[in-house]
């Protein structure tokens, strides 16, 4: 965990931030998924390292997720529903995808 230097009222707030070995772990996850349901899926997390993104291609599927709010588990556990059938990913006729 590191700490945002711009803090309120004085304290540094804490800002969450994943190792390498954790989102090469993620994004392995991801990959492995990707190929099994014939998507190109990866994860990432945005240089500042404040946000998280769960990937098809190049596009972000959804929208970039704020560590604070657990969104790398959030991924993962997306990961597990789409390994399992349980959601999947669309793309809608503006060639945007989405989780349903």
């Amino acid at each position: 965990m590191t700490l945002n230097e711009s803090s309120r009222a004085g304290k540094a707030q804490p800002i969450m931030s994943l190792t390498d070995e954790e989102i090469a772990r993620i994004n392995a996850r991801a990959e492995e998924v990707g190929r099994k349901i014939n998507c190109p899926l990866r994860f990432m997390q945005t240089p500042g390292k404040a946000h998280v993104a769960l990937l098809v291609g190049t596009q972000v599927l959804g929208a970039p997720r704020a560590l604070n709010d657990m969104a790398a588990h959030d991924i993962e556990l997306e990961l597990e529903l789409l390994d399992s059938g349980a959601r999947q990913i669309i793309e809608d006729d503006e060639g945007i995808f989405r989780l349903i």
